[in-house]
């Protein structure tokens, strides 16, 4: 957080109040915590040859009790970690009031094929730290392995104002995992942290709106090429604060991925950052409102994707259908003016949300009756699958109108089948743009 550089808070100098520096607010917390508790006296191996998580879960579980042993304490005593190579087979579960200090060269090690967490919580969980950190996982494609997973069971458990910060975490499927919240996820800062080789770095799973009003800074996240659906950032909450964020490799990853992908429930979030290649930087998915995201020199005020469905004739709960007919020909329908002026398209996907039942048939997507600008003809015939993505070689052929929208249009074809013997199959079809503010 840039407040942490400051020698002083400058308002409170100006108005002639005598505002404590920084430090020593941290020192003074410091002094706070109920006693320092070193993992080492309680059986931690620093060679790495035998597992610390027993030890360190001990001497976390003294310093909590050190305070009065409640999950809605401010202070409890300090764990201390020294230098060392620690072997971790299990996770450590976190505690309120608990300051976790971790030396600069202590690093955790995992064994092959671990599917734990490295630090999780289950409950009530505010006002603990921790601080420094190097974490290197055996990951393997399709483990389930967490570096923090924050979760809390009931909806009276509040996860609120813990710290995480100057960390490196390696070859972990989740950097960070929000999980199955029925309780607010709120007031947390995440400071100067490294998700390296990741398949997610920032993932929002839990209840709608319940990750909401925390703060992230001076954040990296590296891809791992052997990534499939991989996301940088997956937002589901609100008013949560992105600042610096940087995200690489995830266009080496295969398709889908996302950059930063804010669900329907996602309002009022900032985001500034961005990807290292272009590839990565429009990469952008923004179903909710009112959300900002600044990538590089560009600021988007509108991040947006549009979603269509269209059925064949009969299917309920589409925008579009499809009509009856007794040949196979091209069907061209206009999807509206999706995209509004002063807009780029950046991506365009089509999907097979329910398989139509037709021997062969196949979609495209463009901008203009009968035409292939965007996606040319694919095949639709699995149900929930991306089955065609905009040709990245299109996008800078697709004008962008500064005065009016642009309509999209979905075309649809049975190859073998003709329309009046299709009744069942629907497909979805997402477009993404910015909205430049200017």
């Amino acid at each position: 957080m840039a407040i942490i550089s400051n020698a002083n808070i400058g308002v409170g100098e100006k108005l002639g109040v005598a505002f404590p520096k920084v430090h020593s607010l941290i020192d003074n917390y410091n002094l706070l915590q109920q006693g320092s508790y070193n993992a080492l006296d309680y059986g931690a191996d620093p060679t790495g040859a035998t597992s610390s998580s027993v030890a360190i879960q001990a001497t976390v579980d003294a310093a909590y009790a050190a305070g009065y042993g409640s999950e809605n304490q401010m202070y409890g005593g300090k764990v201390v970690i020294p230098a060392g190579t620690y072997l971790i087979d299990a996770g450590i579960l976190l505690r309120s009031g608990v300051y976790i200090d971790i030396a600069k060269s202590a690093y955790f090690i995992f064994p092959v094929a671990y599917t734990g967490d490295m630090w999780y919580s289950n409950g009530k969980l505010i006002y603990c730290t921790v601080n420094g950190g190097m974490y290197y996982n055996n990951y393997t494609l399709g483990q389930n392995c967490n570096a923090i997973h924050l979760s809390t069971p009931t909806t009276d458990k509040r996860i609120q104002t813990n710290t995480f910060m100057n960390q490196r975490y390696y070859g972990f499927a989740i950097g960070l995992y929000v999980s199955g919240l029925n309780s607010w996820l709120t007031g947390n800062i995440f400071y100067n942290i490294y998700f390296d080789a990741v398949i997610k770095g920032i993932y929002d799973n839990g209840a709608a709106n319940t990750f909401s009003g925390n703060l992230f800074d001076d954040i990296t996240i590296q891809s791992t090429s052997s990534a499939v659906n991989s996301y940088g950032v997956y937002l589901n909450g609100w008013h949560n604060q992105l600042i610096n964020i940087f995200t690489w490799d995830f266009h080496l990853v295969t398709a889908p991925i996302y950059t930063i992908y804010l669900t329907a429930n996602a309002k009022y979030n900032y985001i500034q950052g961005g990807g290292f290649v272009a590839t990565e930087r429009d990469n952008v998915v923004n179903l909710g409102a009112d959300n900002t995201i600044v990538s590089g020199s560009l600021e988007y005020s509108v991040v947006k994707t549009v979603k269509k469905r269209v059925g064949v004739f009969g299917v309920t709960g589409c925008d579009f259908n499809f009509a009856q007919g007794n040949n196979t020909n091209l069907q061209n329908i206009d999807l509206g003016a999706i995209v509004p002026a002063r807009a780029r398209i950046i991506q365009v996907e089509i999907v097979c949300a329910a398989t139509i039942d037709s021997s062969d048939f196949n979609a495209q997507a463009g901008n203009a009756s009968g035409g292939e600008q965007f996606i040319a003809a694919v095949s639709c015939d699995v149900a929930n699958e991306v089955r065609g993505i905009i040709d990245a070689a299109k996008l800078p052929a697709i004008a962008m109108n500064w005065t009016t929208a642009t309509n999209v249009w979905l075309g649809g074809q049975p190859i073998t089948t003709v329309w009046d013997d299709i009744t069942v199959g629907k497909l979805d079809v997402y477009v993404t743009y910015v909205l430049y503010n200017i």
